[in-house]
């Protein structure tokens, strides 16, 4: 189901363009919850009786909360019922965004799991200059398919609108922008395609770490990256997705104006035949947005090593380098954490 607001204006009010005004109204059905089975209650007799006790389903958004910062909304984000959210703001100068989390809480009776999620309409790419949105956990870790959502489990949503800051003052639109979106989580029962209750580890182990090791690979874990910065003295780390006790996937963290941010290694084809990684990353512009909105475009250049692009940034004590090929590295004040595009990682002093 989707709501969307069209707001109407008297004609004989003259409206004066401006350039640098973005409108984003609606979010409309943010997660749509079905229901795969019907269960009732009954009586069974054989020789006896056997009592069915009825099943609900109960899957709901809950506990939003506004980040600071975020511009002030027209209209701000509200649940609109358990399972819809709404809001409308005004994005007016480059740097402007609106931003929120919300819980998605299972109170039923049968344990959940991510069908299917999506963003619509996707931006073109003039707009994707000048624009971002995006739904993610409120960790960074990105939403997939067949993730769990276990009897009495919370996850924690974010969702983000940035009017993007950019040195070339072309990309900027011309004349007010108005965006009705739409994002959709939908929840079905959890079946036998379930993936296990994502779990993150974060590590700055020394030792080398491949995809499908057992989590006794990482040494010395922690279960937030607070910890992790905290207790091994690092701002970089690598952050592992664990499931059935081994790492499944690995990623490049780091923490700066204590924000972190993740990176994300592979995404790239392997060719056996010569042992190398085709320069085709499925990741490497997403890399790069990151690092330019984290740490400054002044800060940052892109380069060519053999003809394949690679995008590096400095400041301060920290180095960071991602290519276009999947591989990620990061040095902060000599201590160098490196994930591979096979996702293979470790950190140790240079």
């Amino acid at each position: 189901m989707a709501f969307k607001r069209r707001l109407k204006f008297d004609k004989r009010i003259k409206h004066k363009k401006r350039m640098d005004r973005l409108f984003i109204l609606v979010i409309a059905v943010f997660a749509c919850l079905g229901v795969g089975y019907s269960y009732i209650s009954t009586s069974l007799n054989i020789n006896g009786t056997a009592n069915v006790t009825a099943a609900s389903w109960d899957v709901h958004f809950d506990n939003l909360n506004v980040t600071d910062g975020s511009v002030t909304a027209t209209t701000p984000a509200d649940i609109t019922d358990d399972t819809t959210i709404e809001f409308a703001a005004t994005l007016e100068e480059p740097g402007d965004f609106y931003e929120f989390t919300v819980d998605v809480v299972n109170s039923g009776t049968m344990d959940a799991m991510i069908d299917d999620f999506g963003i619509s309409p996707e931006l073109t790419s003039d707009q994707q200059k000048y624009l971002e949105y995006t739904i993610t956990y409120s960790d960074g870790a990105e939403l997939l398919s067949n993730q769990e959502l276990k009897i009495g489990e919370t996850e924690n949503i974010k969702v983000r609108f940035k009017y993007k800051e950019n040195s070339d003052k072309t990309n900027y639109p011309t004349e007010d922008q108005t965006f009705t979106i739409e994002f959709t989580v939908t929840y079905t029962q959890s079946d036998g395609d379930a993936d296990a209750v994502r779990t993150f580890l974060f590590s700055s182990n020394t030792n080398a770490v491949s995809i499908g090791n057992s989590v006794t690979n990482l040494g010395t874990t922690y279960t937030t990256y607070q910890n992790v910065v905290s207790g091994a003295g690092h701002n970089n780390f690598i952050r592992h997705m664990i499931q059935d006790n081994k790492v499944v996937h690995s990623a490049m963290g780091f923490v700066y104006n204590n924000n972190a941010y993740y990176l994300k290694a592979g995404g790239s084809t392997y060719d056996s035949s010569s042992n190398t990684y085709a320069n085709d990353s499925v990741y490497y512009e997403e890399n790069k947005e990151i690092l330019a909105n984290a740490l400054g475009t002044s800060n940052c250049e892109e380069y060519e090593n053999y003809g394949s692009p690679y995008y590096y940034c400095e400041i301060s004590d920290m180095y960071v380098n991602v290519t276009k090929s999947g591989y990620i590295s990061i040095n902060d004040d000599g201590w160098s954490c490196v994930v591979a595009n096979n996702e293979s990682s470790g950190c140790d002093y240079d």
